[in-house]
């Protein structure tokens, strides 16, 4: 696997040091390397858990309005502010006295 570090003595004379490592410090390394092993970086991106957005910008809101409006087990997904505004729209719909018939309105006007 190729890596930033360059291998003891393939840097050629008067060419500078990435890193500004002596010869020794470079082989100190590449064994350092060799015995850990080399994890290769992923980019995990960010999606909205709703619609999917990929990197939506993150913004803040206080923890018990999180609470309020997002059920328990997306807490601790990202969403992106357009979702997040239209699940804060059905919820307030669907809660009594917040303007909306709530589950506990319809269910009254079955009996």
């Amino acid at each position: 696997m190729e890596h930033v570090s360059p291998r003891p003595g393939s840097r050629k004379r008067n060419e500078p040091d990435l890193f500004d490592m002596t010869p020794a410090q470079e082989a100190e390394w590449e064994r350092a390397l060799e015995k850990k092993g080399r994890i290769p970086f992923i980019v995990y991106p960010n999606l909205c858990a709703r619609c999917g957005r990929l990197w939506p910008p993150i913004f803040m809101v206080p923890n018990e309005e999180w609470k309020r409006y997002v059920e328990p087990a997306k807490r601790h997904e990202v969403l992106c502010r357009r979702c997040y505004g239209w699940i804060k729209k059905v919820v307030d719909a669907g809660v009594p006295g917040q303007g909306g018939r709530g589950p506990a309105a319809s269910s009254r006007r079955g009996r």
